[in-house]
This record gives structure tokens, C-alpha cells and sequence, in this order.
């Protein structure tokens, strides 16, 4: 079951919307603002949800819930044997010594008495291996018997196992938990079911966001669900779902017709529509997809993180991993980076731990050659990147603006502003060329990861670069471009990079995103007189937008906190426009059959 499915949309969660807040009616009106009943009902309706498609492996995210619930509980327990009383400290307190040089006596005692955590990193061993161990076999068993075949030229026979549909997430998850209970980070969960609860949660099951649990660790117990928070999930739904079935599933079907019909069909124009394609498919994809996640999260009183920040604007494929998707990356550098050493052991171990990341991410995201490619690809770009950085942190495309500025000190007229003019030409040639460079690396990576094979991912990119075209090709680009399929195009590119959002800014537009944003303030503070917002509310705007239009946004301001109904009416018109990006999107999921979803594998 996926979120951008008719069984979905219009079975299971208006059902279990219904039945969670009948649920909180009752909690609150038996334990008050504990969230009982509607913790059970969530984690019921998840064990459905995750059940839904393969039933026969439940057993397998229970067995995962287990391993981890045990190993905490192991570890939290062996930390309890090892604290050390206060009676096992003995503390001389002689006339005149006062209560504070008698705690620091005794905290200089306790350092010296050796506290064993040795069970502490065996339980924690244990439990990460298991983890893993179940994980390998589920998913890179086969992999691996197929390439022990290949390289020896032996016969073992492959499992065939089916992948349990996102076990690479909540086995990250999962083992986070365990981690971060380890290094004292989050308290130890001795209820199995809010344990249950925290890694199948449905809305990030099968794709992600990867959740700390110290995310949510509040939230299970405690939290509240008011009009403004499920609004905003709603509308953040209605978002994620037109990503989904209006552009990734309409480039979809012009990627697997292109790929479907042979490289050796394909022309140099169709080839990069073909590259173009799958990287707004795979972006409006999974970004669409935690999108919904994150919706639905706020409409069951979660907060869950932001895992997408425009990744396709980066101008380098170190920003870009700092924008895509951000909960794996994040978890790959806290629970693997950094305590591999990160940069602080010299140059050569930095370089090291960027190449297992690395590694790791390509192997992460498929038990296949060309996608352990795709990993070391990005990571052989971080490696030149960070080899070219300047010292202090500075990469050697940026501009140092205090060079610039002392460079021009003395110097007045029309001298300085030609200066101005020259150096903002040669810095956005700078930018252009740079974002210009991290499109052609990202997509080129796009291509090996959607190919089949890392040799059909190499013959398409020759494709591509005109070296590898078939004698008579039976298309021609227009085929795949129809209408809407064009308009699509066009409309996922200029948001993939935020043409639109770079627009209003430039027009001076982008200040009625800043107010409506700030509504509620100015509402929470309407009691206080009109006179009052209005300063609040200028010198907030003030300090968010760019200094060239300020007297443009003291004039928007203005006539906003006049005129009340303008945000109302801002507020009327983007409702608006989401139920009929809502219609128009069930309308294509009801009148299509195809509706693939790429991370459903991993």
C-alpha cells in the first residue's frame, strides 16, 4: 500500500483518521493528556498498513522491534550495575568544608574508581550485528552468492528472496534507538508497544524520513494535535501528493518508455530527456513522498524533520548531500563519519571515511554494482571538492567579500560602482558554472542508478555524449513529448530549481510569503493595537528579506496590517489552489494504472 494509491486515500486513512481521534476523545477524557488508546490505534492501523502487501513478513519488523527493545534494555541495565552508589565513595567532610568542595571531593573520587562498560559495548555489538546480519540476508544474500559465483566460477544457487518492503529504513531507524541509548542520547524504552510504535509509525515506514527516536521520543507520551497542526499536515499532504502523481509518475512513463524501447533506439535528444526525466522523477518522487510523510505526521501530532531542501539549486555535490535527502546522510554521518574520526585525524583518515560513506550509500540503496557506482561517484566528487577547499572551510569557487570590500576602500564614484558591476558579473559566471557542473555530475549518476547494469548504465551515457547511437533509431524525441508531458517538463524543472521562488524575490513579491507566514503573530497581537503590529511586524520583515527592497516591503507591510482581509484572502486563494491540485491529482491516480514508487524497493 503507498500513500498515492486509491485503497489509501480513500479507505485507510479516513479510517484510521476517524478512529485516532475518537481515540483522543477518550484519552482525554479517561487519562487526560496521556495518549493511550490513540497509540494503540496508530500502532494497530501501522501493523495493517505494513501487512497489507506482505503479510508472511511481519515476523521480520517484529523481530527487528525485539532485537533492539532487548539490546536497550541490556545496555540500560548494564550502565545501572556499573553506576557507582554514593556509599561506595567515601567522602571525608572535616569541620569548614562546605557542601560544594565536598561534591567536587567526591566527583574527583569517582573518577578515580574505573567503571567496567564492557557489557555495555558487547550488548551494543550484539544488537547492531543482529541488525545488520538480518538486514544482509534479506537483501544482499543473493547479491552476494551472485558475485562469489561470477568472480570463482562456481554454482551455489540463489535464494530468490523478496525484499521486505522497507526494511533498509526502519533497520536504520531501529538501530539509532539502540545507539543513541548507548551514548546516553535518549532514555531507555520499557514499553515494547511505544517501542513498536516509534518504528512502525506508518507514515515513514516504507520510505522515510529516517526519525531519531530522540525526535519523537516526547511525542509518544505527549503531544497535541490542534486545527492549525492537522491544517498544515493536510495541505503539506495535498503538496507531497501532487509531486507524486502529477510530475514523478508523468515522467515515469516517459522513462520506462525510453529505457523499454533499447538504448539503441535512442538519439543524443532522447537520451538526455531520458536522464532529464528520471532525475525530476526520482525527485518529485521521494521528496512527494516525505512530503505526504511529514503531512501526515502533523496530523497525528508528529514533528518530523525536513528531509528535502531544493537539492537541484546546490552548487556543489557537497551542498547537494546537505539537501538530499537529509535524514539518511545525517544518519550516515553521525552514526558512521564521525565516529570513524571525521576530518580530525589528518587528511588521509578524513579521505577514508569519506570513501565508506560513501560506499555505504551506494550499498544502501541496492544490493547491485551499479548502485555501490552511484555511491562512489558522489563520494569521488566530495573527495576533489573538499581537496580544493581553501582553509577555513571556503571552497575555491566562492568569493571572499571582505577582500573585495578592502580591495575598494578609498575609492568613490563611479569607479567603485564599476567595480561593483564587474565583480557581480564574474560571480555569477562563477555560480553558473558550478551549479552547471553539480546538475551534469548528479545526473550522470541518475543514469547508473536507474540503469539495469552497470554496463547498460555506461552505453547509455556513451548514448548521451553521441558515441554509442544505433544505425537507425524508430524515434525521434517528439515521440515521448506530447502536451502535458511537455507542459510537466517544463513546469518540474523551473520548480526543481526554483524559478518561481527566485522570480517573486526579484519582482519583490516574495514578501507576501514572509507575511502570511506571520499572521498568526500579527492576529496574536491585533489585542494590542493596530499601531503596535505594525512596528513588530516591519522590523520583523526587515530582517528577513534582502536590503534593496526594504522600502518595498515597508509599503507591503503597510498596507497589509490596513487592510485585514489581505491575509485572509492569501490564506482563501492557496486553499483553493490545493483542493484543485487535490482533484486534479486523484483524477489522474483514479483514470491510471501506473503508479510506481522508486524507494518502495529499499
Amino acid at each position: 500500500m503507498v500513500f498515492s494509491s486509491t485503497l489509501f486515500l480513500f479507505g485507510f486513512l479516513p479510517l484510521t483518521l476517524a478512529g485516532y481521534y475518537l481515540c483522543l476523545f477518550l484519552d482525554k477524557k479517561i487519562f487526560k493528556d496521556r495518549k493511550i488508546f490513540g497509540n494503540y490505534w496508530l500502532l494497530f492501523m501501522s501493523l495493517i498498513f505494513f501487512a497489507w502487501s506482505q503479510i508472511g513478513y511481519v515476523w521480520i519488523i517484529a523481530a527487528s522491534i525485539l532485537i533492539n527493545y532487548t539490546g536497550a534494555l541490556l545496555i540500560y541495565s548494564g550502565r545501572e550495575k556499573n553506576s557507582l552508589p554514593d556509599s561506595a565513595v567515601q567522602v571525608r567532610n572535616p569541620i569548614g568544608l562546605t557542601a560544594e568542595d565536598s561534591a567536587v571531593q567526591v566527583r574527583n573520587q569517582r573518577k578515580g574508581l574505573k567503571v567496567n562498560k564492557r557489557p555495555e559495548k558487547l550488548f551494543l555489538f550484539l544488537t547492531v550485528a543482529a541488525n545488520l546480519l538480518l538486514l544482509f540476508y534479506f537483501k544482499y544474500f543473493d547479491f552476494t552468492i551472485a558475485t562469489v559465483n561470477q568472480i570463482f566460477k562456481t554454482g551455489f544457487s540463489l535464494r530468490n528472496i523478496v525484499l521486505p518492503i522497507g526494511i533498509s529504513f526502519f533497520t536504520f531507524q531501529a538501530m539509532s534507538y539502540t545507539i543513541d541509548v548507548y551514548r546516553n542520547k535518549a532514555g531507555v524504552q520499557k514499553n515494547p508497544f511505544k517501542l513498536a510504535l516509534y518504528v512502525m509509525l506508518f507514515p515513514q515506514l516504507i520510505a522515510g524520513p529516517i526519525v531519531r527516536y530522540t525526535d519523537v521520543e516526547a511525542e509518544i507520551d505527549e503531544r497535541s494535535v490542534s486545527i492549525d497542526d492537522f491544517s498544515d499536515g493536510a495541505r503539506r499532504f495535498i503538496i507531497g501528493l501532487s509531486k507524486k502523481a502529477l510530475i514523478a509518475n508523468t515522467m515515469a512513463v516517459t522513462v520506462d518508455s525510453i529505457w523499454g524501447q533499447g538504448i539503441e533506439n535512442n538519439t543524443v535528444a532522447i537520451a538526455w530527456l531520458g536522464a532529464i526525466a528520471y532525475g525530476l522523477q526520482i525527485y518529485f518522487d521521494f521528496s512527494g513522498y516525505s512530503d505526504m510523510a511529514i503531512g501526515l505526521g502533523r496530523m497525528f501530532g508528529f514533528h518530523f524533520l525536513e528531509n528535502f531542501d531544493l537539492p537541484y539549486i546546490s552548487r556543489s555535490i557537497t551542498e547537494f548531500w546537505r539537501r538530499w535527502h537529509i535524514s539518511l546522510s545525517s544518519w550516515f554521518r553521525d552514526y558512521v563519519y564521525i565516529p570513524l574520526g571525521g576530518n580530525r585525524k589528518g587528511t588521509l583518515n578524513t579521505y577514508r571515511n569519506l570513501f565508506i560513506v560513501f560506499l555505504l550509500t551506494g550499498i544502501w540503496h541496492g544490493a547491485a554494482w551499479n548502485y555501490i557506482f552511484w555511491g562512489l561517484w558522489h563520494g569521488m566528487f566530495m573527495l576533489v571538492e573538499r581537496a580544493f577547499r581553501k582553509p577555513g572551510g571556503s571552497t575555491a569557487g566562492h568569493v571572499n567579500v571582505s577582500v573585495i570590500d578592502t580591495g575598494s576602500r578609498g575609492r568613490s564614484g563611479p569607479e567603485v560602482s564599476q567595480m561593483s558591476k564587474e565583480n557581480d558579473v564574474f560571480e555569477n559566471i562563477k555560480v553558473l558554472i558550478r551549479h552547471v557542473y553539480t546538475l551534469l555530475v548528479v545526473l550522470i549518476g541518475w543514469v547508473f542508478f536507474r540503469a539495469g547494469s552497470l554496463s547498460e548504465g555506461l552505453w547509455y551515457l556513451k548514448t548521451m555524449l553521441g558515441r554509442a547511437l544505433g544505425q537507425t533509431p524508430g524515434y525521434s524525441v517528439m515521440w515521448y513529448l506530447d502536451g502535458w508531458t511537455a507542459f510537466i517538463l517544463v513546469a518540474g524543472i523551473a520548480l526543481s530549481l526554483n524559478i518561481p521562488g527566485f522570480l517573486l524575490r526579484k519582482t519583490g513579491f516574495e514578501t507576501d510569503r514572509i507575511l502570511n507566514i506571520k499572521v498568526k503573530k500579527c492576529e496574536e497581537r491585533e489585542v494590542q493595537g493596530k499601531t503596535e503590529v505594525k512596528s513588530e511586524v516591519k522590523s520583523e520583515v526587515k530582517s528577513e528579506v534582502e536590503s534593496e527592497v526594504e522600502s518595498e516591503v515597508e509599503s507591503e507591510v503597510e498596507s497589509e496590517v490596513k487592510s485585514e482581509g489581505n491575509p485572509a484572502v492569501c490564506t482563501f486563494a492557496r486553499d483553493i489552489a490545493l483542493i484543485l491540485l487535490l482533484l486534479l491529482s486523484v483524477m489522474r491516480i483514479v483514470s491510471g494504472t501506473y503508479n510506481p514508487f522508486i524507494y518502495f524497493q529499499f
